[in-house]
């Protein structure tokens, strides 16, 4: 059986703030570029079987988010409030892109993080496709703007797992034997987790450490002060989503339905379904591109 990432990938790098980002770029020349965003505390590298099989229908862009993978822009937990950082570079990102026609497209912070950026470019993008973005309920959002709003989100779960995170290793074989043995990790499709610790792990004084390291991804957790949805009523571009069917951290759809989204449900899976359901989640997101793109021919036939 092919191996479904197996299309030619090159690496790619984007001078952004401070340092750049890096990720992967599966070419398709003429065609509109598809920029892709991970999730908090993963890179770019772990989409690969979900993406490279498009590499025929767009070109692909998948980069690695400040302190993620192998990008060298500088981070500071102590500083982030919010995941507008993460927006401007993908702003950045997009910018040097143009005057291709472009998607935006992520998962989880990724997406929300894309229509961050989206609300800053002045070309409108032909559309976002976003998978299970995070949008928090409104009563939470109002809370992050007040002054304790940091207090509650620092003793929420997620925090305080990411900060108490293993991170150093003897070798890679034991950060394997680790991950393989965590439920989340075994509902992944195979090969994503080799995937995802290509570049997800960096050496340092003979140990292997994680590259987005814990209290970066705490801190991401935690900086809930940015405003996806005022982003997203500016937009001019269709918003399309697909949502997990449990554990979804899309937790107010009615408001990205108020701000003109489309969203359709993956009733059988949950928050990580492009890495436990890539070739589910790939159908979706093929789907999603050709209808962006038969609307935007369209409407220049018109």
């Amino acid at each position: 059986m092919p191996d479904p990432s197996a299309a030619q990938s090159s690496r790619i790098t984007f001078p952004v703030r401070g340092g750049a980002l890096t990720g992967y770029r599966w070419a398709c020349e003429g065609a509109p570029v598809l920029i892709f965003a991970h999730a908090n505390g993963f890179n770019a590298s772990t989409y690969r079987h979900l993406l490279a099989p498009l590499s025929g229908q767009v070109e692909i862009v998948a980069v690695d988010l400040r302190g993620h993978g192998r990008s060298t822009a500088p981070w500071d937990p102590d500083t982030l409030n919010g995941w507008q950082i993460h927006g401007e570079d993908l702003a950045e990102v997009a910018r040097s892109l143009m005057p291709r026609p472009l998607i935006l497209a992520g998962h989880s912070m990724g997406a929300t993080s894309q229509i961050l950026a989206a609300a800053q470019l002045g070309p409108a993008p032909l559309g976002l496709a976003l998978i299970e973005p995070v949008i928090m309920p409104a009563t939470l959002r109002v809370l992050m703007h007040t002054p304790a709003g940091p207090a509650f989100m620092n003793r929420f779960p997620l925090v305080t797992n990411a900060k108490a995170r293993k991170d150093g290793w003897a070798d890679i074989e034991a950060v394997k034997a680790r991950y393989s043995s965590k439920s989340t990790f075994a509902r992944w499709a195979e090969g994503m987790l080799d995937d995802y610790l290509e570049d997800g792990l960096v050496e340092q004084d003979g140990e292997w450490h994680l590259a987005c390291p814990p209290a970066w991804e705490a801190a991401n957790f935690a900086a809930q002060r940015h405003a996806p949805i005022k982003a997203a009523r500016q937009l001019r571009a269709p918003i399309h989503v697909l949502q997990a069917g449990h554990g979804s951290t899309l937790r107010d759809p009615k408001a990205l339905l108020g701000a003109g989204a489309q969203i359709e449900c993956a009733e059988d899976d949950g928050h990580l379904l492009a890495m436990e359901s890539p070739e589910e989640t790939r159908r979706w997101l093929s789907r999603t591109l050709t209808r962006l793109m038969a609307e935007t021919d369209d409407g220049l036939a018109g």
